[in-house]
């Protein structure tokens, strides 16, 4: 196994939204005033492959949005999964 996945019990798991264009508005009311407001100043617009690590309070990474087109990933949920790890892996770079 990958050792991404080999996290210990008490580590809190990072919620990652797959977000399109037409659901980004809801899921960014979804997440509260101070994401929705971070959303949009990084002009994020939930293009195919962009990918928005969304910080807490004290700086950690609070969730992660990743764009993608509807249906895009049918068939390919892994590859996706994978893609978002390695983003957060390397601080969304």
């Amino acid at each position: 196994m990958h050792p991404v996945f080999d996290v210990p019990a008490a580590a809190a798991a990072t919620p990652i939204a797959f977000v399109t264009r037409s659901t980004l508005g809801a899921c960014a009311d979804a997440l509260g005033a101070s994401s929705r407001r971070f959303v949009e100043a990084a002009a994020f617009k939930a293009r195919p492959g962009q990918c928005l690590l969304l910080p807490a309070a004290d700086g950690d990474v609070e969730s992660v949005l990743f764009g993608h087109e509807q249906g895009a990933f049918t068939g390919l949920p892994r590859t996706a999964i994978a893609y978002v790890l390695g983003m957060i892996e390397r601080g969304g770079r």
